[in-house]
């Protein structure tokens, strides 16, 4: 819920992405700033912004529901008896032609899980550079460097 507050500086943009009202994800970041004894926002009647505290903690927000997201997946795995596993990168606004390969990917290969993770802009640049997935689905206007090999967005 954190890390949806922080991607929309909005509490009820935040709330109705995570499907629960506006009052419980308030109470929700704050039970998490009283634990992490920080504030993470500041808000207003007008405006929601992260604090210095907000911005180091959210890559390590991201990171770790990333990590339980992977453990369920290969719990999944162990339990289904599922062979192969792919990790795939996509920008959100690529979700409709995502659904459609990995729906005729399942087809088949029902065996294999496919861990997708949905990232934006330069989350995607880094995660292409950083080879941390087997497959990017990725907008049209990045370009690979020929001489470093790396990634970047065209201007």
């Amino acid at each position: 819920m954190f890390i949806s507050v922080a991607q929309t500086l909005n509490f009820t943009k935040a709330a109705k992405r995570n499907g629960i009202t506006q009052p419980g994800i308030s109470h929700h970041i704050n039970e998490l700033e009283k634990q992490l004894d920080a504030r993470l926002f500041l808000r207003n009647n007008r405006a929601v912004e992260l604090t210095t505290a907000g911005k180091e903690f959210l890559p390590y927000a991201i990171d770790i529901v990333q990590t339980a997201e992977k453990a369920i997946f290969r719990i999944r795995q162990a339990e289904t008896g599922t062979i192969g596993h792919i990790s795939v990168s996509a920008v959100s606004t690529s979700s409709a032609i995502v659904s459609k390969c990995l729906t005729a990917f399942y087809q088949k290969n029902p065996r294999i899980l496919v861990d997708i993770s949905f990232t934006s802009g330069n989350a995607q640049i880094l995660a292409i550079n950083e080879n941390k997935y087997d497959f990017h689905f990725v907008l049209l206007d990045y370009q690979r460097n020929s001489k470093t090999g790396m990634f970047y967005r065209r201007s």
